[in-house]
Protein backbone atom coordinates (compact mmCIF):
# COMPACT_ATOMS: atom_id res chain seq x y z
CA UNK A 1 0.00 0.00 0.00
CA UNK A 2 1.09 3.58 -0.99
CA UNK A 3 2.11 6.18 1.49
CA UNK A 4 -1.36 8.05 2.67
CA UNK A 5 -0.12 10.48 5.20
CA UNK A 6 -0.53 13.43 2.51
CA UNK A 7 -3.75 12.44 1.13
CA UNK A 8 -5.22 11.98 4.81
CA UNK A 9 -3.73 15.84 5.68
CA UNK A 10 -5.77 17.04 2.65
CA UNK A 11 -8.73 15.02 3.61
CA UNK A 12 -8.85 16.44 7.01
CA UNK A 13 -8.68 20.16 6.18
CA UNK A 14 -10.93 19.50 3.55
CA UNK A 15 -13.22 17.61 6.23
CA UNK A 16 -13.93 21.05 7.87
CA UNK A 17 -16.01 21.89 5.10
CA UNK A 18 -18.71 19.08 5.92
CA UNK A 19 -22.32 19.58 8.03
CA UNK A 20 -21.93 19.27 11.73
CA UNK A 21 -25.08 19.00 14.27
CA UNK A 22 -25.05 22.79 14.48
CA UNK A 23 -24.82 24.00 11.04
CA UNK A 24 -27.99 21.56 9.88
CA UNK A 25 -29.59 23.03 12.91
CA UNK A 26 -29.38 26.74 11.17
CA UNK A 27 -30.26 24.95 7.94
CA UNK A 28 -32.88 23.66 9.09
CA UNK A 29 -33.82 27.08 10.81
CA UNK A 30 -33.76 28.76 7.98
CA UNK A 31 -37.28 30.40 6.93
CA UNK A 32 -36.90 29.80 2.97
CA UNK A 33 -35.11 27.59 0.69
CA UNK A 34 -32.99 30.35 -0.75
CA UNK A 35 -32.16 31.72 2.82
CA UNK A 36 -30.43 27.89 3.69
CA UNK A 37 -28.96 28.26 0.34
CA UNK A 38 -26.95 31.29 1.64
CA UNK A 39 -26.71 29.43 4.97
CA UNK A 40 -24.68 26.78 3.15
CA UNK A 41 -22.60 28.94 0.88
CA UNK A 42 -21.48 30.93 4.27
CA UNK A 43 -20.32 27.75 5.41
CA UNK A 44 -18.08 27.20 2.43
CA UNK A 45 -19.37 23.81 1.82
CA UNK A 46 -17.68 23.91 -1.66
CA UNK A 47 -14.62 25.77 -0.42
CA UNK A 48 -14.00 29.50 -0.08
CA UNK A 49 -12.99 30.26 -3.47
CA UNK A 50 -16.34 28.13 -4.81
CA UNK A 51 -18.51 30.08 -7.19
CA UNK A 52 -21.68 31.11 -5.85
CA UNK A 53 -24.60 30.38 -8.61
CA UNK A 54 -28.01 31.66 -7.75
CA UNK A 55 -30.35 29.85 -5.15
CA UNK A 56 -32.05 27.93 -8.05
CA UNK A 57 -28.68 26.41 -9.46
CA UNK A 58 -27.78 25.26 -5.92
CA UNK A 59 -27.05 22.02 -7.80
CA UNK A 60 -24.30 23.58 -9.36
CA UNK A 61 -22.87 24.22 -6.29
CA UNK A 62 -23.27 20.86 -4.78
CA UNK A 63 -21.72 19.42 -8.09
CA UNK A 64 -18.47 21.63 -7.49
CA UNK A 65 -18.29 20.64 -3.38
CA UNK A 66 -17.60 17.05 -4.67
CA UNK A 67 -15.85 17.96 -7.48
CA UNK A 68 -13.39 19.85 -5.44
CA UNK A 69 -13.12 16.51 -3.36
CA UNK A 70 -12.47 14.14 -6.32
CA UNK A 71 -9.97 16.61 -7.86
CA UNK A 72 -8.36 16.62 -4.47
CA UNK A 73 -7.82 12.61 -4.00
CA UNK A 74 -6.91 12.31 -8.04
CA UNK A 75 -4.23 14.87 -7.11
CA UNK A 76 -2.80 13.29 -3.60
CA UNK A 77 -3.43 9.52 -4.06
CA UNK A 78 -0.83 7.30 -6.68
CA UNK A 79 -2.44 4.53 -6.48
CA UNK A 80 -4.60 3.45 -9.08
CA UNK A 81 -6.00 0.68 -7.49
CA UNK A 82 -7.39 2.74 -4.37
CA UNK A 83 -8.92 5.20 -7.30
CA UNK A 84 -10.54 2.62 -9.08
CA UNK A 85 -12.35 1.46 -5.63
CA UNK A 86 -13.64 4.63 -4.61
CA UNK A 87 -14.95 5.79 -8.75
CA UNK A 88 -15.82 2.94 -10.28
CA UNK A 89 -19.60 2.72 -8.90
CA UNK A 90 -19.86 5.86 -10.61
CA UNK A 91 -18.17 4.23 -14.02
CA UNK A 92 -20.81 1.34 -12.91
CA UNK A 93 -23.67 3.85 -13.11
CA UNK A 94 -22.39 5.49 -16.65
CA UNK A 95 -22.16 1.55 -18.03
CA UNK A 96 -25.75 1.14 -17.17
CA UNK A 97 -27.11 4.74 -18.69
CA UNK A 98 -24.71 3.93 -22.06
CA UNK A 99 -26.24 0.56 -22.10
CA UNK A 100 -29.99 1.49 -21.79
CA UNK A 101 -29.41 4.42 -24.22
CA UNK A 102 -27.89 1.98 -26.75
CA UNK A 103 -31.02 -0.37 -26.99
CA UNK A 104 -33.39 3.03 -27.29
CA UNK A 105 -30.83 4.37 -30.18
CA UNK A 106 -30.31 7.71 -28.34
CA UNK A 107 -27.52 9.98 -29.35
CA UNK A 108 -24.60 11.01 -27.10
CA UNK A 109 -26.10 14.68 -26.71
CA UNK A 110 -28.85 12.90 -25.53
CA UNK A 111 -27.62 11.19 -22.46
CA UNK A 112 -24.42 13.48 -21.65
CA UNK A 113 -26.10 15.01 -18.44
CA UNK A 114 -27.23 12.00 -16.62
CA UNK A 115 -23.38 10.73 -16.76
CA UNK A 116 -21.43 10.73 -13.75
CA UNK A 117 -18.55 13.15 -14.04
CA UNK A 118 -16.93 11.28 -10.79
CA UNK A 119 -16.18 8.27 -12.48
CA UNK A 120 -12.35 6.65 -12.67
CA UNK A 121 -12.43 6.21 -16.89
CA UNK A 122 -14.19 9.27 -18.55
CA UNK A 123 -17.81 9.28 -18.77
CA UNK A 124 -17.65 8.71 -22.60
CA UNK A 125 -16.06 5.33 -22.02
CA UNK A 126 -19.33 2.84 -21.97
CA UNK A 127 -20.70 4.76 -24.49
CA UNK A 128 -17.58 4.84 -26.78
CA UNK A 129 -17.50 0.88 -26.50
CA UNK A 130 -21.28 0.74 -27.16
CA UNK A 131 -21.92 2.88 -30.33
CA UNK A 132 -18.64 4.13 -31.78
CA UNK A 133 -16.92 0.25 -31.27
CA UNK A 134 -13.91 1.78 -29.38
CA UNK A 135 -11.67 -0.48 -27.49
CA UNK A 136 -11.83 0.14 -23.55
CA UNK A 137 -10.44 -1.66 -20.24
CA UNK A 138 -11.00 -5.39 -20.92
CA UNK A 139 -13.00 -5.85 -17.95
CA UNK A 140 -15.37 -3.10 -19.24
CA UNK A 141 -15.69 -4.29 -22.27
CA UNK A 142 -16.46 -7.88 -21.62
CA UNK A 143 -19.11 -6.39 -18.61
CA UNK A 144 -21.05 -4.30 -21.35
CA UNK A 145 -20.86 -7.09 -23.78
CA UNK A 146 -22.36 -9.67 -21.59
CA UNK A 147 -24.96 -7.71 -20.59
CA UNK A 148 -25.93 -6.28 -23.88
CA UNK A 149 -25.66 -9.93 -25.15
CA UNK A 150 -28.34 -10.57 -22.26
CA UNK A 151 -30.82 -8.31 -23.68
CA UNK A 152 -30.70 -9.11 -26.87
CA UNK A 153 -32.00 -12.80 -25.54
CA UNK A 154 -34.23 -11.03 -22.93
CA UNK A 155 -35.38 -7.25 -24.27
CA UNK A 156 -37.93 -7.24 -21.45
CA UNK A 157 -35.10 -7.81 -18.31
CA UNK A 158 -33.73 -4.77 -18.09
CA UNK A 159 -32.59 -5.67 -14.18
CA UNK A 160 -30.91 -8.37 -15.06
CA UNK A 161 -28.79 -6.31 -17.31
CA UNK A 162 -27.92 -4.65 -14.64
CA UNK A 163 -27.20 -7.44 -12.53
CA UNK A 164 -24.36 -8.27 -14.49
CA UNK A 165 -23.14 -5.18 -14.62
CA UNK A 166 -22.89 -5.02 -11.10
CA UNK A 167 -20.89 -8.27 -10.63
CA UNK A 168 -18.66 -7.56 -13.22
CA UNK A 169 -17.97 -4.10 -11.61
CA UNK A 170 -17.73 -5.11 -7.99
CA UNK A 171 -15.44 -8.16 -9.32
CA UNK A 172 -13.20 -5.59 -10.65
CA UNK A 173 -13.23 -3.26 -7.31
CA UNK A 174 -12.63 -6.34 -5.51
CA UNK A 175 -9.38 -7.33 -7.54
CA UNK A 176 -8.44 -3.70 -6.69
CA UNK A 177 -8.75 -4.04 -2.78
CA UNK A 178 -6.83 -7.28 -3.02
CA UNK A 179 -4.23 -5.37 -5.02
CA UNK A 180 -4.05 -2.53 -3.10
CA UNK A 181 -3.64 -4.49 0.32
CA UNK A 182 -4.58 -1.93 3.41
CA UNK A 183 -7.14 -4.64 5.60
CA UNK A 184 -9.70 -1.68 6.89
CA UNK A 185 -10.29 -0.63 3.11
CA UNK A 186 -10.80 -4.32 2.56
CA UNK A 187 -13.30 -4.47 5.89
CA UNK A 188 -15.08 -1.66 4.30
CA UNK A 189 -15.94 -3.32 1.26
CA UNK A 190 -16.61 -6.30 2.43
CA UNK A 191 -19.45 -3.72 4.25
CA UNK A 192 -20.40 -2.37 1.28
CA UNK A 193 -20.82 -6.03 -0.78
CA UNK A 194 -22.69 -7.10 1.95
CA UNK A 195 -24.92 -3.88 1.48
CA UNK A 196 -25.24 -4.18 -2.05
CA UNK A 197 -26.97 -7.84 -1.91
CA UNK A 198 -29.49 -6.95 1.03
CA UNK A 199 -30.28 -4.10 -1.75
CA UNK A 200 -30.72 -7.00 -4.11
CA UNK A 201 -32.58 -9.29 -2.09
CA UNK A 202 -35.00 -6.52 -0.77
CA UNK A 203 -35.73 -5.29 -4.36
CA UNK A 204 -36.06 -9.24 -5.42
CA UNK A 205 -38.17 -10.23 -2.85
CA UNK A 206 -41.54 -9.31 -4.53
CA UNK A 207 -40.75 -10.46 -8.08
CA UNK A 208 -39.60 -13.78 -6.38
CA UNK A 209 -36.52 -14.33 -8.70
CA UNK A 210 -33.43 -15.08 -7.24
CA UNK A 211 -30.76 -12.37 -7.73
CA UNK A 212 -26.53 -12.09 -8.33
CA UNK A 213 -25.25 -11.31 -5.78
CA UNK A 214 -21.74 -9.35 -5.79
CA UNK A 215 -19.98 -11.94 -4.04
CA UNK A 216 -16.63 -11.49 -1.43
CA UNK A 217 -13.32 -10.76 -1.92
CA UNK A 218 -12.08 -13.99 -2.42
CA UNK A 219 -15.14 -15.17 -4.54
CA UNK A 220 -15.84 -11.53 -6.69
CA UNK A 221 -18.99 -13.20 -8.64
CA UNK A 222 -21.49 -15.70 -8.03
CA UNK A 223 -25.32 -16.77 -7.85
CA UNK A 224 -26.69 -18.11 -4.81
CA UNK A 225 -30.20 -19.26 -3.54
CA UNK A 226 -29.94 -19.29 0.09
CA UNK A 227 -30.82 -17.36 2.49
CA UNK A 228 -33.11 -15.78 -0.36
CA UNK A 229 -35.62 -14.48 2.31
CA UNK A 230 -33.75 -13.30 4.98
CA UNK A 231 -33.59 -9.71 4.77
CA UNK A 232 -36.11 -8.24 6.96
CA UNK A 233 -39.41 -6.77 5.43
CA UNK A 234 -38.62 -3.31 7.09
CA UNK A 235 -35.34 -3.54 5.32
CA UNK A 236 -34.44 0.50 4.90
CA UNK A 237 -31.84 1.37 2.39
CA UNK A 238 -31.24 4.74 3.66
CA UNK A 239 -31.17 3.61 7.39
CA UNK A 240 -28.13 1.17 6.17
CA UNK A 241 -26.42 3.19 4.00
CA UNK A 242 -26.29 5.80 7.17
CA UNK A 243 -25.28 2.84 9.40
CA UNK A 244 -22.09 1.92 7.26
CA UNK A 245 -21.13 5.16 6.69
CA UNK A 246 -21.34 6.35 10.13
CA UNK A 247 -19.23 3.16 10.83
CA UNK A 248 -17.00 4.20 8.54
CA UNK A 249 -16.76 7.72 10.24
CA UNK A 250 -15.71 5.81 13.80
CA UNK A 251 -12.77 4.16 12.35
CA UNK A 252 -11.71 7.22 10.46
CA UNK A 253 -11.70 9.09 13.91
CA UNK A 254 -9.55 6.08 15.60
CA UNK A 255 -7.31 5.77 12.83
CA UNK A 256 -6.30 9.42 11.37
CA UNK A 257 -3.48 8.23 8.72
CA UNK A 258 -5.97 5.28 7.38
CA UNK A 259 -6.48 5.31 3.61
CA UNK A 260 -10.73 4.95 4.61
CA UNK A 261 -10.19 8.90 6.48
CA UNK A 262 -10.17 9.69 2.30
CA UNK A 263 -13.11 7.33 1.67
CA UNK A 264 -14.96 9.11 4.32
CA UNK A 265 -14.53 12.38 3.33
CA UNK A 266 -15.84 11.70 -0.28
CA UNK A 267 -18.90 9.49 0.95
CA UNK A 268 -19.73 11.98 3.39
CA UNK A 269 -19.63 15.15 0.71
CA UNK A 270 -22.35 13.24 -0.94
CA UNK A 271 -24.47 12.24 2.29
CA UNK A 272 -24.36 15.97 2.91
CA UNK A 273 -24.76 17.32 -0.86
CA UNK A 274 -28.77 14.38 -0.43
CA UNK A 275 -29.19 16.07 2.84
CA UNK A 276 -29.50 19.86 1.81
CA UNK A 277 -30.67 18.58 -1.71
CA UNK A 278 -33.75 17.17 0.50
CA UNK A 279 -33.75 20.10 2.81
CA UNK A 280 -33.97 22.41 0.12
CA UNK A 281 -36.61 20.86 -1.67
CA UNK A 282 -38.90 20.67 1.13
CA UNK A 283 -38.62 24.63 1.91
CA UNK A 284 -39.16 25.42 -1.70
CA UNK A 285 -42.17 22.92 -1.72
CA UNK A 286 -43.73 24.95 1.22
CA UNK A 287 -43.22 21.84 3.69
CA UNK A 288 -43.32 22.60 7.33
CA UNK A 289 -40.40 22.70 9.63
CA UNK A 290 -41.57 19.74 10.95
CA UNK A 291 -41.69 17.32 8.05
CA UNK A 292 -38.67 18.96 6.60
CA UNK A 293 -36.97 17.82 9.73
CA UNK A 294 -38.54 14.51 9.58
CA UNK A 295 -37.01 13.76 6.47
CA UNK A 296 -33.50 15.09 7.19
CA UNK A 297 -33.92 13.27 10.40
CA UNK A 298 -32.54 9.54 9.32
CA UNK A 299 -29.32 11.49 8.39
CA UNK A 300 -28.73 13.04 11.88
CA UNK A 301 -25.84 10.31 13.05
CA UNK A 302 -23.61 11.63 10.43
CA UNK A 303 -23.34 15.20 11.83
CA UNK A 304 -20.79 15.13 14.46
CA UNK A 305 -21.73 17.46 17.63
CA UNK A 306 -19.32 20.41 17.96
Amino acid sequence: MTDFLFPTARAAALSTRLLTASSVERLLAAKTADESFRLLTDLAFAGPDAEIPPAENFEKYLFDALFSVKKMIFESVDSPAFLKILFLPFDLQNAKSSLSAFFRGEKYENIRRGLSDFSFFPKRTAFEILFEKKSGPKFFEAALFSARDFLKRNSDDFRGAERLLDAAFFAEMARNVLKFGDAAVAQFFEKRLFLENQKTFSRAKKSEKIPFLTGKISEPMILVDRDFFAVPDDFSEIDAEISLLADLFWTARIAPDSPINVIFLFSATQKNAEVFRILFAGKRNGLSPERVRDAVAPFFPLFPKK
